[in-house]
């Protein structure tokens, strides 16, 4: 049995959970390669990402597929990638499992949004995972959630996720169930919100804050291009240059996070950081406009 784990990971912490999987997997004899997308060129249309995937994706028999919730979400980014597979046949595996890591405040409609996604290209969800996480945005707030999360407290649950694996008869695909219907875990409110609210590319256009770039304070060392997941930033003659248009800045904070001198941060006031402290302090206490109600918040799901 061969998996493929390809994940989409601008903090790591997607990646962390495959890197788990994968140590969990080989313990049982099981071959994984994990593909990383993040900080690949590829996410300005799907030709691009057709393209890379059938240049690094090997035979195998599952694939998995890792993303972070970003309102409600799968990553769109991610979602364009499942869509650009290749159908099953030639070396491309038929099962699929959808994982997801998020901060603590919900897990939206994600996983039933990547298994839906995953079918429409003829693949079989056989598990999926949401994992606890921590949470990114939080960092550049008062109050930090779930740091240092994901770690080994998820080991016995990628344990019991490779157990599972093992035991499937994959040569029986008639006789595999399809658990699509065990994603739609959300309650109504919660699927109404995130298909009316929190539409993330709105969000990023007309509600979040926009990057800033302060050229007095860049020394040009290129930590923030390294670290941008979808490279949309370019060293140019005078500085720093910040594409315009596709790929979109998908507000994950790794180019300010990275830069030492203070040169990036998103343009906002103290009353906008104050509101956006309150929603977060009473998100985490499972009040407000984004209660953090959902539980158990790490589940595998079969």
């Amino acid at each position: 049995m061969k998996i493929v784990i390809v994940v989409f990971s601008p903090g790591g912490h997607t990646k962390k959970v495959a890197e788990i999987i994968k140590e969990s997997m080989e313990k049982k004899s099981v071959a994984v390669e994990i593909i990383d997308t993040t900080g690949k060129a590829i996410f300005d249309n799907s030709r691009s990402i057709q393209a890379y995937l059938k240049s690094v994706i090997p035979p195998h028999d599952i694939l998995m597929v890792g993303a972070p919730v970003y309102a409600h979400h799968f990553h769109y980014n991610v979602l364009s990638i499942i869509d650009a597979l290749p159908s099953p046949g030639n070396g491309w595996g038929k099962f699929s499992i959808p994982f997801v890591t998020y901060g603590t405040i919900n897990s939206g409609i994600s996983l039933y949004e990547a298994g839906n996604h995953l079918n429409k290209t003829g693949r079989k969800n056989i598990f999926a995972l949401k994992i606890d996480s921590f949470h990114v945005m939080s960092r550049f707030l008062s109050t930090t959630i779930n740091e240092g999360k994901p770690g080994k407290e998820i080991e016995p649950l990628m344990n019991e996720l490779a157990d599972k694996i093992i035991s499937l008869d994959i040569s029986q695909a008639d006789k595999i169930i399809d658990i699509l219907p065990k994603l739609n875990y959300q309650k109504l409110t919660c699927k109404i919100k995130a298909n009316t609210i929190f539409r993330e590319k709105f969000f990023q256009d007309r509600i979040y804050p926009q990057l800033s770039f302060n050229k007095e304070k860049c020394v040009c060392c290129q930590k923030c291009i390294k670290k941008c997941p979808v490279q949309r930033l370019l060293l140019a003659e005078d500085g720093l240059d910040i594409l315009k248009g596709n790929p979109a800045c998908i507000h994950c904070g790794e180019c300010i996070h990275a830069c030492e001198f203070s040169a990036l941060d998103f343009k906002t006031d103290e009353a906008s950081k104050a509101k956006w402290n309150k929603v977060f302090n009473q998100a985490i206490k499972g009040k407000g406009i984004l209660p953090s109600n959902e539980f158990p918040k790490t589940v595998l799901y079969y």
